[in-house]
C-alpha cells in the first residue's frame, strides 16, 4: 500500500485547485455566463449548418457528384466535433457555476469503479490493454452524485487506456486513509511532471495548440473531472510514480469527515418559470382550411434553422407552416390547429415556456403533440412543465435528419393515442 503521501493530494496537487482564471467569485460567475450565452449561440448556429449538410448529404437536394460528397462529408464530421467541443465549453462553464443539480446521496466507489471497468472493457480489448483493480475490502461511503463519479472515474480510466501502450497495464487502486477515499489510475505514459500535471485539467490548454498528442483523449473531459470533483469537496491531480510512471487520482472526503467539516451545500434544485403569456389567451377563432397531408408548424427564432428543419420534415411529405416567436405560434396554432408543434425554448417576445402555458389553459390545444428542439439543458422538472400531448425532447447540438424524421413520424402517429411521450 502507498504512504499517506501519495494517497493525500500534496500541496502541489492541490495547486490544480486553485489555478484558474477568473479568480473572484463575481469574475467567475460573469464568465462563466458570458461563456454560457456564446456557447450556445455557437451550437445553435452548428445545429443550423450540420442539419443542412446532413439534408444534402441524404439526398434532399438531389444527386449530387461523389467529389462534393468528400468535401461535404468532410465538412460534417468537422461540424460533429466543434458542437461537440463546444457541449464540453458549455458543460464546463454549467458545472463550474453551479447550475447543475448533483445529487448528495450515499456513494460506494467500490461499486462506481467495478461498473466502470466493466464498462471499459471492450475499449480496453481494443487497445490491447490489460486493467488490473486493486480495491480495499472495504471502503467508507462518501457523499455524491453517483453518476457523475462515475463519470470521472471512466474519463480518466478512457484517458490512460488511449495513452498506455499494449505491454504496459493500467492499475486502478481505492484506498482510505485519513477521511479520504482515493482513487488512482496509473496508467504506462511517462511520468507528468508539475506544470504538465496542472494542464491536464486545464481547459485554456486543452483548447490551445499546445495540447497536441499522437494519442489521448480530445475534448474537455479531464477539466470537467476536475469542475465535478470540485463539487464534491474534493481534489483532482496527477503525478509521478516512483517507476517513472504517471498517475491520475481524485480523493474525495468520506461522510464522515464531509459531515464534520464545512462543506458547501448542494446546488438548489433548478425550478421551471413560465413565462408571461402577456394576454395570449384567446376566444375561438376562425379556421383556416387545413392541408390534407399531417400539418407541422416549426417555431424558432433563427431563420437558418427554420428552413433547415422545414426542408427535412417537408421531405418526409408533411406539409409545415414556420413562426420566429411565441406569440406568432401561438396566433397560427390558433388558426390552423397543426397536428404537430415543433418548438424552441429560448426566444424573444415569449418563450417556449410561455406557449406552452399558454396553450394548457385551451382544451383545443392542451393535447397537441409537441417535439422540443432546444439548446438549453432542461432539468425534470422543466421537462414536466413544457409537456402538452405526445411530448419528445431533442437537443440541437446532437440532432440528425434520422432522428428528427423518426421523432415527429413517432408523435404523428401518436397523436391520437393519448400516450405521452418522452425521450
Amino acid at each position: 500500500m502507498e504512504n499517506r503521501q501519495s494517497i493525500q493530494p500534496t500541496e502541489q496537487q492541490s495547486d490544480v485547485m486553485k489555478h484558474r482564471f477568473p479568480s473572484s467569485p463575481d469574475r467567475r460567475r460573469l464568465h462563466s455566463e458570458f461563456i454560457s450565452l456564446v456557447s450556445g449561440e455557437l451550437r445553435s448556429s452548428l445545429a443550423s449548418i450540420k442539419g443542412s449538410l446532413g439534408l444534402i448529404l441524404g439526398g434532399a437536394c438531389g444527386e449530387i457528384d461523389h467529389r462534393v460528397t468528400d468535401v461535404l462529408t468532410a465538412a460534417y464530421a468537422h461540424s460533429e466535433r466543434a458542437t461537440r467541443l463546444i457541449g464540453d465549453v458549455l458543460e464546463l462553464s454549467e458545472i463550474e457555476a453551479g447550475r447543475i443539480n448533483m445529487k448528495r446521496e450515499p456513494v460506494d466507489l467500490r461499486l462506481v469503479i467495478e461498473q466502470s471497468v466493466a464498462k471499459m472493457s471492450d475499449f480496453a480489448g481494443q487497445r490491447g490493454v490489460l486493467m488490473v483493480t486493486t480495491l480495499a475490502d472495504a471502503l467508507p461511503l462518501v457523499e455524491g452524485d453517483r453518476d457523475y463519479l462515475q463519470r470521472v472515474v471512466m474519463t480518466l480510466l478512457s484517458h490512460a487506456l488511449m495513452e498506455s501502450p499494449p505491454e504496459e497495464p493500467v492499475i486502478i487502486t481505492a484506498e482510505h486513509q485519513d477521511g479520504w477515499v482515493t482513487v488512482s489510475v496509473k496508467d504506462g505514459s511517462p511520468g507528468t511532471a508539475g506544470e504538465e500535471s496542472r494542464r491536464l485539467f486545464d481547459a485554456l490548454y486543452h483548447l490551445s495548440a499546445a495540447s497536441h498528442r499522437s494519442t489521448g483523449a480530445k475534448g474537455l473531459g479531464l477539466p470537467i473531472c476536475r469542475a465535478i470533483v470540485e463539487q464534491h469537496a474534493g481534489e483532482i491531480g496527477a503525478e509521478s510514480t516512483p517507476d517513472g510512471r504517471r498517475r491520475l487520482f481524485f480523493a474525495l472526503p468520506t461522510i464522515e469527515a464531509h459531515a464534520s467539516s464545512k462543506a458547501p451545500s448542494p446546488p438548489s434544485e433548478p425550478r421551471a418559470v413560465a413565462t408571461a403569456t402577456r394576454g395570449a389567451l384567446w376566444t375561438a377563432p376562425a379556421v383556416a382550411e387545413r392541408p390534407p397531408t399531417p400539418f407541422i408548424l416549426m417555431v424558432d427564432d433563427d431563420s437558418g434553422l427554420r428552413k433547415v428543419v422545414a426542408r427535412i420534415v417537408q421531405h418526409s411529405g408533411y406539409t409545415v407552416e414556420t413562426a420566429s416567436n411565441g406569440e406568432e405560434a401561438i396566433e397560427k396554432v390558433n388558426l390552423l390547429h397543426p397536428d404537430l408543434l415543433i418548438l424552441d425554448i429560448l426566444m424573444p417576445v415569449l418563450s417556449g415556456f410561455g406557449v406552452v402555458q399558454a396553450l394548457k389553459r385551451q382544451p383545443a390545444t392542451r393535447d397537441i403533440p409537441l417535439l422540443v428542439l432546444t439548446t438549453k439543458e432542461l432539468s425534470e422538472a422543466e421537462k414536466k412543465a413544457l409537456r402538452l400531448g405526445p411530448t419528445k425532447f431533442l437537443t440541437k447540438s446532437l440532432v440528425t435528419v434520422e432522428s428528427l424524421t423518426a421523432a415527429v413520424n413517432e408523435l404523428l402517429e401518436r397523436r391520437h393515442s393519448g400516450c405521452e411521450v418522452v425521450a
